[in-house]
């Protein structure tokens, strides 16, 4: 999962395994999420499987990782990301076919900006200054 920061409009999600990661065009700047921002036609490039609007105060998404933690039965599997603006952290189910809706983890941190992993699957946010680990 590849939080993909937008321009003007869109901010956009992309699923990549490691090994199709590498030379993978994402479509900027022919396009912002799913849709079109300059330039012509592009063809064989990486669709978004989620995009958000830049409405509610949202401005840039901050990716995160998959939840592995198995103490956090509610995320376990989900894509958690947040946004720099609203300090919002959310969450997706998302694969190679697309993404579910995104949900509220009822978290927010002011200044976030970046996830982080440990060896154990604790899932860290760093915000404001800090670091947070979500859960207990």
């Amino acid at each position: 999962m590849i939080g993909d920061v937008g321009q003007d409009r869109y901010e956009e999600v992309n699923f990549r395994t490691i090994r199709g990661a590498k030379g993978a065009n994402f479509g900027w700047d022919h396009y912002e999420g799913k849709s079109r921002y300059e330039g012509g036609p592009l063809e064989n490039h990486v669709k978004p499987v989620f995009t958000y609007p830049h409405t509610g105060g949202r401005c840039s998404i901050t990716g995160g990782y998959v939840v592995r933690d198995r103490n956090l039965g509610n995320l376990r599997g989900r894509y958690v990301y947040g946004d720099l603006c609203t300090g919002d952290i959310r969450s997706i189910r998302a694969g190679p076919g697309g993404a579910g809706s995104s949900s509220g983890t009822g978290l927010s941190e002011g200044g976030l900006v970046s996830f982080g992993t440990d060896t154990r699957d604790n899932v860290y946010v760093v915000a404001g200054g800090s670091v947070y680990r979500i859960g207990r």
